[in-house]
């Protein structure tokens, strides 16, 4: 027999798997971005963050960041490691990543 659930049920469980797929999404991106950055001291890759960190309610604003005072120089190619930079090509497969982690929760 199917099991029955009010809508305010229905609502708060897919509030909780939107929080997760935008996490998801978040920390995918993050990775990548820091994978992408050049190393010499380890600083650029270590600077990256995000904010809030972890999961967070709904509707709050995420932001990923890097405060390094050169980050700028080498996403514009002052890196032979890194030409064409990390957070703008990283930025561009946005939609695809997003579509990736859909599909994964949806599975």
């Amino acid at each position: 027999m199917a099991e029955y659930r009010s809508f305010d049920e229905v609502a708060l469980m897919q509030k909780h798997r939107t929080e997760q797929i935008i996490d998801a999404f978040i920390t995918e991106t993050l990775v990548t971005v820091r994978a992408r950055t050049p190393i010499d001291t380890g600083n650029a890759r270590s600077g990256w963050q995000r904010t809030p960190p972890g999961l967070s309610e709904f509707g709050t604003p995420q932001e990923i960041f890097n405060e390094v005072p050169y980050i700028l120089k080498l996403e514009y190619g002052s890196s032979r490691q890194a030409p064409e930079g990390m957070a703008r090509i990283t930025a561009a497969e946005s939609q695809q990543r997003m579509d990736d982690v859909v599909s994964r929760f949806q599975s």
